[in-house]
């Protein structure tokens, strides 16, 4: 979402001003300006453990995790569309082409049971999904005990098979083709 979206959304929703203790919608223009301190790692991890705290006692998970899924993903950083990049990559002049190849991407670690984030890993892709696996599951870990981690065959290797169950937490690795 971008700052704007943001705000559309919390004008939307008293339910979650009131959450979040707003009693009025910030201008976007507040929320760009205070991006920069508010997304700071040690901040991220003080605002992620209070609203964990907040769905544990609230009763919206549990204290354990009994299965959490791992994965990386990645985001347009772009105002252009997708549409427009690919079209501007049949061009034939060399001036004409477009090259896109950075991008911001988070390896997540979530609780399947609700889908509510246990950590995410700010990257700049494209990097394969691995790079973030042990920091995303050491934050995970400083949330909550994990009882099964769920993870595509990216990560299906046995040092992180070994990393997993050093945490306490067991590791299933589900090969799914790509094939419907």
């Amino acid at each position: 979402m971008d700052y704007r979206s943001i705000c559309a959304l919390l004008e939307d929703a008293s339910d979650l001003r009131q959450v979040l203790h707003l009693r009025t919608v910030p201008h976007y223009t507040t929320l760009q300006k205070a991006s920069r301190e508010l997304l700071r790692r040690k901040r991220v991890h003080r605002l992620m453990n209070a609203i964990l705290a907040m769905a544990t006692k609230d009763k919206l998970m549990r204290e354990r995790v009994r299965i959490a899924a791992l994965d990386g993903t990645g985001f347009d950083s772009h105002h252009m569309s997708r549409y427009f990049v690919e079209r501007r990559r049949t061009m034939t002049a060399a001036y004409e082409k477009a090259a896109y190849t950075r991008f911001p991407k988070v390896g997540l670690v979530c609780d399947t049971a609700n889908h509510l984030i246990l950590a995410g890993i700010p990257e700049q892709g494209p990097r394969f999904d691995p790079t973030h696996y042990r920091d995303a599951l050491r934050d995970a870990r400083q949330q909550k005990a994990i009882g099964i981690l769920v993870a595509d065959k990216m990560y299906d290797a046995e040092k992180h098979h070994v990393h997993a169950r050093a945490l306490g937490i067991s590791r299933r690795s589900r090969r799914v083709s790509s094939r419907a």
